[in-house]
């Protein structure tokens, strides 16, 4: 019997151990939903939410919905949990996503719960900066950047993709547009010389051809103003020598 509950010990701590090293954050309440139990990565979340490891410390034997305001996560943290649920709101300067679980022994004894809290800031503000950007553009406005330099991993690659995507969409247009503005004014000297990819680059083909081929039209028609001046000049000499005779 004492092996048996030496090895139940043992792999309890094994789990203690294991829920205090793992990157989610994880915290535990009692049947009371009194909170018992927060893992490292939710003592480094909370402290940072609010300010210090001895307001986490008071956090501790009263119902973690007591330190919050959203609605939407006091509802989900209130009373007894009869299944799992989950909601996202605000806590501090955070968005968190919360999901919450039953804990319940085999004998069907309700001992509390379990919650699992994600911090989406991150996520939601590069999902915002994003939807700004793709706004920005539809109404033909590629000047829109997104900060890369808070943002890490997926968000930083995404950021990078989406600026050298405006940049270059930016660049483009504004080349096209300066050449037609000169051709509207009567200036064929403005071509575009930046070097382009795809879509881009035959856009440059088009816009620079199309100048060379507006130089070649004016040339040929004044080179052909001009011949049909000499050759005006010459019969209006004839004539008058004509006239003379």
């Amino acid at each position: 019997a004492l092996g048996k509950l030496h090895h139940k010990l043992q792999a309890a701590q094994r789990m203690g151990f294991a829920l205090d090293n793992v990157s989610t954050v994880v915290t535990v309440s009692n049947e009371e939903n009194n909170l018992i139990y927060m893992n490292h990565a939710g003592r480094r979340l909370f402290e940072g939410i609010f300010k210090g490891a001895a307001a986490v410390d008071r956090l501790f034997g009263h119902p973690i919905m007591a330190s919050l305001e959203d609605p939407a996560l006091v509802e989900i943290t209130s009373g007894r949990l009869d299944k799992p649920r989950s909601a996202e709101g605000r806590v501090g300067d955070r968005i968190i996503r919360l999901s919450t679980n039953p804990v319940i022994d085999a004998r069907g004894v309700y001992l509390g719960r379990v919650c699992q809290w994600t911090d989406r800031t991150v996520e939601i503000n590069a999902e915002r900066e994003v939807a700004g950007m793709v706004e920005a553009a539809a109404a033909g406005d590629f000047s829109r950047r997104i900060d890369e330099s808070n943002k890490e991993g997926y968000f930083r690659t995404l950021a990078g993709d989406l600026n050298r995507l405006a940049e270059a969409s930016d660049n483009s247009l504004s080349d096209i547009v300066r050449v037609l503005n000169a051709l509207a004014q009567g200036d064929l000297t403005q071509t575009i010389e930046r070097d382009y990819q795809g879509t881009f680059a035959q856009l440059k083909h088009d816009a620079n051809a199309t100048v060379a081929q507006l130089k070649s039209i004016i040339t040929t028609i004044t080179e052909a103003t001009d011949a049909i001046n000499s050759a005006a000049k010459e019969i209006a000499a004839g004539n008058a020598d004509l006239s003379r005779r």
